[in-house]
């Protein structure tokens, strides 16, 4: 029974594991292309970048990068101010990103996108994860009915 019971908590593992890399992969976080004026402070965007502001921004991103993922941090006449996550910093058990401010002119952005939660993909993923964790508790929890006949138990053991 004890080994029984190891098993199925090793494969719980095991499954919680391939669970959390398959929500990694998936997400329930879509982009829908919006218009800069309409976004707020602090929003989620991914910003694509016209050829001459690729080009233009080297010092800051490498030369095949055509989208940025950023904080907005607001828009300033004809230039966007975003702030983009950097180097990470350890100290102690902590580890903190660090974000630099750019500032980009509106002729190098060609278009934003606004991250946000995708309601049906998180009801599926979610939807999914509990038929899952169901079959793992009905398949290697079941409950004998009182009664019942057992098997003998292997080598005379009891």
């Amino acid at each position: 029974m004890r080994n029984r019971c190891t098993r199925v908590l090793r494969r719980a593992g095991d499954s919680l594991l391939l669970l959390g890399a398959f929500l990694a992969l998936v997400g329930c976080h879509h982009y829908t292309e919006t218009a800069p004026e309409t976004i707020a402070p602090g929003a989620e965007v991914r910003v694509h970048l016209s050829s001459g502001g690729a080009a233009a921004r080297s010092e800051f991103l490498e030369s095949h990068v055509r989208a940025v993922q950023a904080r907005w941090e607001g828009l300033e006449a004809s230039r966007v101010a975003l702030s983009v996550p950097g180097d990470e910093v350890r100290e102690g058990l902590q580890t903190r990103i660090l974000r630099q401010r750019i500032v980009l002119e509106r002729e190098e952005v060609s278009r934003v996108e606004v991250r946000s939660l995708d309601r049906t993909r998180t009801a599926v993923v979610v939807a999914a994860l509990g038929v899952g964790l169901g079959w793992f508790v009905y398949s290697n929890f079941q409950v004998e009915e009182p009664g019942s006949p057992r098997p003998p138990p292997p080598n005379g053991e009891l």
